[in-house]
């Protein structure tokens, strides 16, 4: 029992991390959970929120949940600038990553580029291969589908230095 929930619900105070499920093109099952997991979060505690941004912004790129991406993007606006972290154990890289996500999911390619940029440079500065390959693979997916100007070479060249660093 965590938080006074049953065994059932506790299943369900996870759900977020089903975002991972879009992988296997479960939509239906993402949905479920993410429903599940918004109706009980107001009965969460406040700290445990924000370490669930990241997996609910690929739960509603998978959903293609345009307002619900923007909701989440302006409530964690603030967070910009930010690492993930959950105590000392738990790293998932910059907020900004997922704040690009959220704004791609909503359109806003430009705010996305902004965010994902921003991600890259956090990545680098921490030395964080693994999530700055994220990041640049983000990057790079966005800056494609903007296609403005220079975006397709520089798409690029953020994937190129993505194959590098994972291949590092």
């Amino acid at each position: 029992y965590l938080y006074g929930a049953s065994s059932n619900q506790h299943r369900e105070l996870m759900a977020p991390y089903l975002g991972y499920r879009c992988m296997t093109g479960d939509v239906d099952e993402v949905r479920h959970h993410w429903n599940n997991w918004s109706a009980q979060r107001p009965h969460l505690p406040d700290w445990t929120i924000p370490t669930n941004v990241g997996v609910g912004a690929e739960a509603l790129r998978c959903l293609a949940d345009k307002e619900a991406s923007a909701a989440l993007a302006a409530e964690f606006a603030g967070y910009a600038g930010k690492y993930f972290v959950n105590g000392n154990a738990w790293f998932y890289g910059p907020f900004d990553t997922a704040l690009g996500i959220l704004a791609s999911t909503t359109g806003d390619l430009d705010a996305a580029v902004t965010h994902l940029t921003n991600a890259v440079e956090l990545c680098d500065r921490v030395e964080s291969p693994t999530f700055g390959t994220i990041a640049r693979l983000e990057l790079a997916t966005v800056l494609r589908n903007r296609a403005a100007g220079s975006d397709n070479d520089l798409a690029t060249t953020v994937s190129a230095d993505a194959r590098r660093m994972a291949t590092a």
